[in-house]
């Protein structure tokens, strides 16, 4: 005959247990002591394998989650490098806003170059800049710099181009001078300096305007300032008006072309 199987009440577990935890929690500390050292013993060889994979998980990523020291510093420089394009494009920005804020050339495009070098290193009228073809650059765009006009744009590549300044002996602009209704035509001399004929004599330190032309500049824009009228030694009856820039040549570094007509790109 089968053995019947005893059954135990969870009432009658739940008192051995709390019996048993009123012993474990009144027993003498030498036994308790005892008791620990004897689960470290016995269990010390388990414990101590899952310390040991916890560990590795943590200090052996996965290859996917770091780079090598090269990578990293490379990553760096990339960044820096980014960040200081920014602020050199925000810097850029600033200086052309107030080109870009008027009215008249709100169809525009400006577009921002540096310089790279003189044309020739006896020749300051004439400098190269690193903008060309590729940036919708073409012979006779008005250059500016600090919302005035220092030169044109006089041959283009691909990704560079010539700039002679009002100074140089190829420059020859339509200007007014400042509170006359008359135009004038004004030359570079290629000595630092450009020269307007006029009948009248006219006083120093009057500015000179460059009046717009079809295609190129659509606003008048302040090209030179008066510093002196001489009388003109080939014929007494004229006066020779003296012009200086408002820019210095020798501290041109950021110029502005502007690209009245700008093409579209295709897909916008």
């Amino acid at each position: 005959m089968a053995r019947r199987q005893k059954k135990v009440s969870r009432k009658i577990l739940l008192t051995w247990f709390i019996l048993g935890g009123f012993i474990f929690l009144f027993a003498p500390y030498s036994f308790t002591s005892f008791l620990q050292g004897s689960f470290v013993h016995v269990f010390s060889l388990p414990l101590k394998i899952g310390r040991g994979i916890s560990l590795s998980a943590q200090s052996n990523p996965k290859p996917a989650d770091f780079v090598s020291k090269s990578k990293y510093e490379q990553l760096q420089n990339h960044l820096s490098n980014v960040i200081a394009e920014r602020d050199l494009a925000y810097t850029k920005i600033d200086r052309l806003s107030g080109l870009r804020n008027r009215f008249t050339l709100e169809g525009a495009q400006i577009v921002a170059a540096s310089v790279t070098m003189t044309a020739a290193k006896s020749n300051s009228d004439e400098l190269i800049i690193n903008r060309g073809i590729d940036d919708q650059l073409r012979c006779g765009q008005f250059v500016l710099s600090d919302n005035s006009v220092v030169g044109v744009i006089s041959e283009t590549w691909d990704r560079c181009a010539k700039v002679i300044l009002s100074t140089n002996t190829k420059f020859t602009k339509a200007v007014r001078i400042e509170g006359s209704g008359s135009s004038f035509l004004m030359r570079g001399t290629g000595e630092g300096y450009a020269l307007i004929v006029s009948k009248n004599q006219m006083p120093a330190g009057k500015n000179i305007i460059a009046l717009p032309e079809s295609g190129m500049l659509e606003t008048p824009i302040v090209i030179g300032r008066i510093t002196d009228c001489q009388r003109s030694t080939e014929n007494p009856l004229l006066w020779n008006i003296i012009v200086k820039p408002v820019c210095e040549s020798d501290k041109l570094t950021e110029l502005a072309v502007v690209v009245m007509n700008p093409k579209k790109e295709s897909g916008r």
